[in-house]
């Protein structure tokens, strides 16, 4: 499907974002949310080609399950009540994976809030790789309308992938595969009006959202992930000058990221009237490896920045010290995920 003929699809009518937001748990009301982590995963490292799910390491994942139920906890304390876990289908999302959110949610009190879509071309099933962009529009439509599997757990964002993987001849930078996915997920957030999540830890930036642009999706649909890796001020300045919603993740990777010179990047941000554009979170995951190993992604020797509080204790004071005032860090922290997470129209 060409980026022409999305175009011709019809967005749906009706408010521009519902108040009623499809959680792990069902329906929540939207004024029931303090603020968000708009890009989290309650378990990573799962690759369903390798047979890697949460049903085939069940020690492993009781095992993180333990450490969420202090975590999330924990993360509630710095006035956080939600978060949306990234977890796409190709990386473990399923059935299982569902009940394990929900059981987690429920011990908590903490909101999640599932996607759709897709992530990057080495991890798709076979099936994936041989499907139209339209058929997978279709599979994407499908679960936010009736739900993943037979959970009757409905997404409300839908994720794409954009990045360079030099071990993968398949996963350019920029290729057909990406191509046909951005065009399916394009099609499905014009159906739904809901929020396109893309990962974006490569490059193709500007090349993505003139795509999506030209097969008629709203920029402020387009919320670019992990934007603060390889970018510069300038793209920083003209993604958010086109509309675009950059979630700002990798705070603590302190092993890959300058996290002062972050810090900047969002103050200039901020200073050009962009603070209603700029999405905080922390990326952080246990990865689910084998019975008996469990690896910590933001390790750095460093065991504070191993939590997703250290978004709280470490991140945000450094903003403030840029200069942030309560009030944008609200517009951060809150109105902006919610923005995100309330755009879909089929709740």
């Amino acid at each position: 499907m060409s980026a022409d003929e999305i175009g011709n699809v019809e967005p749906p009518k009706g408010n521009a974002m519902t108040r009623r937001i499809e959680s792990a748990l069902g329906p929540v009301d939207a004024s029931d949310l303090l603020w968000i982590h708009p890009h989290e995963h309650l378990i990573g490292g799962m690759n369903v080609q390798a047979g890697v799910t949460v049903r085939s390491r069940p020690g492993c994942a009781e095992y993180i399950r333990r450490q969420m139920l202090v975590m999330l906890p924990d993360l509630r304390r710095h006035g956080v009540n939600g978060l949306m876990d990234a977890t796409t289908i190709d990386i473990g999302r399923d059935e299982d994976y569902v009940a394990y959110a929900r059981g987690v949610s429920q011990s908590t009190g903490v909101h999640v809030f599932l996607v759709t879509g897709f992530y990057v071309p080495r991890g798709w099933p076979d099936w994936v790789k041989r499907a139209t962009s339209t058929e997978l529009a279709d599979f994407v439509t499908r679960e936010m309308e009736e739900g993943i599997g037979k959970t009757g757990v409905r997404p409300c964002v839908v994720k794409a992938a954009i990045q360079h993987d030099v071990s993968d001849p398949f996963d350019s930078e920029w290729a057909p595969a990406h191509e046909k996915v951005l065009a399916a997920c394009a099609l499905a957030v014009k159906r739904s009006g809901a929020a396109l999540h893309i990962h974006s830890a490569g490059g193709s930036r500007r090349q993505t959202v003139e795509f999506l642009r030209a097969a008629g999706v709203d920029p402020e649909q387009i919320y670019l992930a992990h934007v603060e890796m390889g970018a510069s001020e300038d793209e920083f300045l003209w993604l958010a000058s086109e509309g675009i919603r950059l979630v700002i993740t990798c705070w603590g990777a302190t092993h890959r990221i300058n996290q002062s010179e972050v810090a900047r990047l969002v103050k200039v941000l901020v200073d050009a009237g962009h603070a209603d554009k700029v999405l905080l979170s922390m990326d952080f995951l246990f990865a689910l490896m084998n019975e008996g190993r469990n690896i910590l992604i933001h390790l750095d020797d460093n065991a504070d920045n191993c939590s997703f509080s250290y978004l709280h204790t470490h991140a945000i004071p450094l903003l403030r010290r840029q200069g942030l005032s309560q009030q944008q860090i609200e517009t951060m922290m809150h109105a902006n995920p919610l923005e995100m997470l309330a755009r879909n129209r089929n709740t």
